[in-house]
């Protein structure tokens, strides 16, 4: 049932019941969705915001300045890294906060410019960290598998190029976000209360399922596979090396295998550390959000904000992880 102003005066007049007795006595709940957390939940939260933030701007800002400093580090995987770094900052430094105070007050206070540039920074970060991902990927299965076809001096070329795609192409999936969110003043006049909200209007629900799937498909899905091809080969292509190595281990000094696996186990953890976790943190937050909208299509009220509490965090706790990797990784000889 649709609830007008004039349906509830009809019913309190019918019920002889105050306006908050015949909330309290039919459990209605508020007209107006507002997405905020429950009061327990606010401490704890807050208290892994902040220290979310902190720790993704000093890991993240750290490996920027080392790896700027360092002339011995410049090399296709510093421009990669130094991406997915400067990525994660936004994500630290706009959309963290913004998320902290939309679920710590009723309003949105940011006002209309934040409204529009915090999801479209998020969306643009998400896909460029996901994409640079997937050059790394195709920098290492080059350089594995084809050493010697490629240039030193070629491959920084095409790095660069590369980069300048994946930040066009990322600024191109995340327009529409900034097309779609917009400040609205919403009256609930069952609580006879009035919610600023940034909120996502789109012309019909068709619309916003598609450009999730899309996102979804081509941020997601594809650079996975992707990925999981190259890398599969790359480590079929070492396995059937791996006792070539060893026998070379054995003729080496003491200093110089010190060196090679210090350079191997910085290529490890970079693989590990800083791939695997952004891509499951993006994981649960594009198929949580996905089949959140494909329910929300089904009820009769939505108010068009997508956000909540858990994707907000998902999105904040990948920028975390993803500077420890990069901190353990950067100062590494192997880059």
């Amino acid at each position: 049932m649709n609830l007008t102003s004039q349906l509830l005066d009809l019913m309190l007049e019918a019920s002889n019941l105050s306006r908050w007795q015949f909330i309290q006595e039919y459990s209605i709940p508020p007209l107006v969705a507002v997405p905020r957390l429950p009061g327990a939940l606010l401490p704890v939260f807050g208290l892994l915001y902040v220290l979310i933030f902190c720790l993704a701007v000093v890991g993240n800002g750290a490996v920027l300045v080392l790896l700027c400093r360092k002339k011995a580090l410049q090399s296709p995987s510093t421009f990669f890294i130094c991406s997915l770094a400067l990525s994660d900052l936004l994500i630290a430094i706009v959309c963290v906060p913004a998320s902290l105070l939309q679920h710590f007050f009723k309003n949105w206070l940011a006002g209309d410019f934040l409204c529009k540039l915090v999801p479209f920074l998020q969306v643009t970060a998400i896909a460029t960290s996901i994409l640079t991902m997937t050059c790394i990927a195709v920098e290492r299965f080059q350089g594995i598998l084809y050493p010697l076809h490629v240039r030193n001096s070629y491959v920084l070329h095409s790095s660069i190029r590369m980069l300048a795609a994946v930040w066009l192409i990322a600024l191109a999936i995340a327009a529409p976000m900034w097309f779609v969110q917009k400040v609205e003043v919403k009256y609930d006049f069952l609580f006879d209360v009035y919610h600023t909200c940034c909120l996502e209007v789109w012309s019909n629900h068709h619309q916003r399922l598609g450009y999730t799937a899309c996102l979804y498909v081509l941020v997601f899905l594809v650079p996975m596979l992707t990925m999981a091809v190259l890398y599969g080969k790359i480590m079929r292509e070492l396995w059937g090396k791996h006792r070539v190595h060893e026998a070379m281990f054995q003729t080496l000094p003491g200093s110089e295998i010190n060196k090679i696996t210090r350079s191997e186990a910085c290529t490890d953890h970079l693989a590990t550390l800083l791939e695997t976790p952004t891509v499951l943190c993006f994981h649960s937050l594009a198929t949580f959000l996905f089949f959140t909208l494909q329910e929300e299509e089904k009820s009769s009220e939505d108010d068009g904000n997508s956000g909540s509490s858990v994707c907000c965090l998902l999105v904040s706790i990948s920028p975390c992880v993803t500077a420890a990797g990069l901190w353990e990784a950067g100062p590494g000889p192997g880059l």
